[in-house]
């Protein structure tokens, strides 16, 4: 575990499966990783600008990453609970659907509640 070690010695880890009770800043993260097969920059500027607030998060998302990979484009969030995830979803993103200049290809997806959040 020595790997773990190092980690723990330079990042802040909250892991809320081993805090009894719950302490603040300690709470049960959801993340989403969206790849879309043959996505461009292009497609990802113009679905951000359509459903998130100019230069913010929306509301209940605490990380968001994106970028190129093999064969298309990846974006990966962090958000308070599936619960705030869900509600961007269906309160925002499927409403603004289809966007304009946005990704042409179905979404691949994969989500998971997140046991541990390492952050510097």
């Amino acid at each position: 575990m020595i790997g773990v070690k190092l980690i723990e010695s330079e990042f802040k880890m909250t892991d809320c499966s081993q805090v009894t009770p719950p302490r603040k800043g300690c709470f049960m993260s959801h993340l989403l990783v969206h790849f879309w097969p043959g996505g461009t920059e292009a497609h990802y500027q113009a679905a951000v600008a359509a459903v998130h607030p100019p230069g913010l998060l929306p509301v209940g998302q605490t990380y968001h990453a994106a970028g190129p990979a093999e064969g298309g484009y990846l974006i990966v969030s962090v958000w308070e609970s599936k619960e705030a995830e869900e509600r961007f979803v269906q309160q925002v993103l499927l409403p603004a659907q289809p966007i304009a200049g946005g990704f042409p290809h179905p979404v691949v997806s994969q989500q998971a509640p997140i046991v541990n959040l390492f952050t510097a």
